[in-house]
């Protein structure tokens, strides 16, 4: 299976979503900022989940789950805890790393709510066509 050229543009737009500047206290305020942040990687987390559960028809919803948890390790875990270690915040690595392990469910639980949501549509268009 071609797992990672299925989420290979969920897998750019996670990486450019994490790595781009927050956007400026001028146009939004800090809240607004980390709101518009966590929808954009759920949103990708539920993109990637529907592409794999629509490619791959022989796939089970836990690879749907799956591609969320690796979009979460390529932004949380690799950008984010990248970055502080670059810094030599290891105290900030660790906190990342505790926070990946405690919220891994929720990019999960989207992916998979993308998966299935692709398997109801796809079975939904089987039916019809019968």
């Amino acid at each position: 299976m071609n797992y990672l050229r299925t989420i290979k543009s969920p897998i750019f737009w996670m990486v450019v979503v994490s790595i781009l500047p927050s956007v400026p206290e001028t146009i939004l305020p800090e809240e607004y900022d980390a709101v518009l942040f966590n929808a954009a990687r759920l949103a990708l987390c539920v993109w990637a989940g529907w592409l794999v559960a629509s490619l791959h028809t022989t796939s089970s919803l836990w690879a749907s789950a799956w591609a969320g948890a690796l979009l979460d390790v390529i932004s949380h875990v690799v950008i984010k805890g990248g970055y502080f270690l670059l810094l030599g915040e290891y105290t900030a690595v660790a906190g990342v790393l505790i926070s990946f392990v405690m919220f891994l469910w929720v990019p999960m639980a989207a992916a998979a709510a993308g998966g299935s949501f692709a398997r109801s549509k796809s079975s939904a268009a089987l039916n019809k066509r019968v």
